[in-house]
């Protein structure tokens, strides 16, 4: 707070000392005014220290910032660089996977076409053999047959030979028989005559 003197009223004041007094009142004013621009020019100045101040950690926290911001970033790309020769091999053993399944595909649908050829092999030569079964029972029926046939026609031949040996001798009693008979008799058996 400035310091303002009062004229009292009752001092007489003179034309000499009014021009003096109003000089330092002057003179006061202007030393007033220099220190109220000289505190305001120190505390802009202490202002614009300490927004400089902060301005300067600002700064340096920024940069910290970024530095830490650039070590993050170079990791990021290790870890990128890392993830991309890992996904490459990912890639590559999918790929010989895909390979290797196609690969059996193909072998499975192989072993299958080949198991129905036997199976229908098999079942073929299942069919062959009961065919096969049945004509040797067929066979075996007929060659039964042809065994009685022949056993039959076996006896049918001792028959007949019976047959002829009877025939033979009747014919031979009948030769005997004529040769003994007299002369001029009629011939009993003349169906047997030779």
């Amino acid at each position: 707070m400035a310091l303002v003197k009062k004229k009292s009223a009752s001092s007489p004041v003179t034309d000499g000392s009014k021009a003096s007094a109003t000089a330092a009142a002057r003179e006061a004013e202007a030393q007033r005014k220099r220190a109220r621009t000289l505190a305001k020019q120190q505390q802009a100045a202490e202002r614009i220290a300490a927004a400089t101040g902060q301005l300067a950690s600002g700064i340096n926290e920024a940069s910290s910032a970024a530095e830490e911001l650039k070590r993050a970033s170079d990791q990021i790309a290790a870890g990128a660089e890392q993830t991309s020769g890992a996904a490459q091999e990912s890639l590559a053993a999918f790929t010989q996977v895909t390979v290797a399944i196609a690969r059996q595909l193909n072998n499975a649908a192989s072993s299958q076409a080949r198991s129905e050829t036997v199976q229908n092999l098999t079942q073929k030569t299942s069919d062959d053999i009961g065919r096969l079964i049945n004509n040797v029972g067929v066979a075996a029926q007929r060659q039964a047959a042809s065994v009685q046939m022949v056993a039959e026609l076996e006896k049918q031949a001792a028959n007949i030979g019976d047959i002829v040996k009877a025939v033979v001798r009747i014919d031979h009693h009948r030769y005997q028989h004529a040769r003994n008979e007299p002369a001029g008799l009629p011939n009993r058996y003349p169906a047997l005559t030779c």
